[in-house]
């Protein structure tokens, strides 16, 4: 049993280079990997290669409107997160839905998506470390996607130090810890080791650090929160 985060980046149609995060962990909870890809097929690749698995994917796994916001997202923005309108005429301007090719792809290797009650078993989920962050924080999540460059490093120090308190069984990725790099690529491979986190503590602690939130049929996202019984 594996667990794999990827941060996915939005561009459908010619993906950017190097811009889609990735982190996988053994049961564990350590780091196997913790990487930037560019393709779709790079993300296959590793996911059949780590075999049975729990990937979490922040990107919309499942939209339906035309416009407006998806029910999860309404019921994030009602908790005071702030969302996206994720829906087809906006993803349009990315060349499409990656998020939702990605799930087809993934389903050829025996992939589903997840729906809350999950064993063992090849899983998708739709994360938001954006959103994890807000609940873990207290609705005051580190900035580190602005400023200057030490600004940015102090803020991912932050997120890691909350991450950690939150499930502290998790080793950080060695890049992280050494911080050397684009400050770009350091974001999306953070970003995905939070997506990796949340589907890890989801398994390991049987949803009681976790909350899915959205309904049957239009989504669902899984948010990290502090524990619950």
């Amino acid at each position: 049993m594996r667990f794999v985060g990827v941060d996915l980046g939005w561009k459908m149609d010619q993906p950017k280079a190097n811009g889609t995060g990735i982190c996988q962990l053994d049961r564990s909870g350590r780091v196997e990997l913790a990487s930037v890809v560019t393709a779709d097929q790079e993300i296959l690749d590793i996911v059949q290669k780590a075999g049975e698995a729990w990937v979490g994917i922040d990107a919309s796994l499942s939209v339906q409107n035309e416009r407006g916001l998806r029910p999860c997202e309404r019921r994030l923005r009602d908790e005071g997160i702030k969302v996206l309108p994720t829906n087809r005429t906006f993803l349009r301007k990315f060349g499409g839905s990656r998020g939702e090719s990605l799930v087809d792809q993934l389903s050829e290797l025996g992939y589903s998506l997840a729906q809350g009650t999950e064993k063992d078993g090849r899983f998708l989920f739709e994360v938001y470390p954006h959103g994890t962050l807000h609940l873990l924080s207290g609705g005051h999540r580190p900035d580190y996607k602005k400023g200057a460059g030490d600004k940015r490093a102090e803020a991912r120090e932050a997120v890691i130090e909350l991450v950690l308190g939150w499930e502290p069984s998790l080793e950080v990725p060695r890049v992280l810890l050494e911080n050397e790099g684009k400050d770009k690529e350091l974001e999306d491979i953070l970003d995905a080791w939070i997506c990796v986190a949340c589907t890890y503590s989801h398994w390991l602690n049987g949803g009681r650090t976790t909350q899915m939130i959205g309904e049957e049929g239009d989504g669902y996202i899984l948010l990290g929160c502090h524990r619950h019984e």
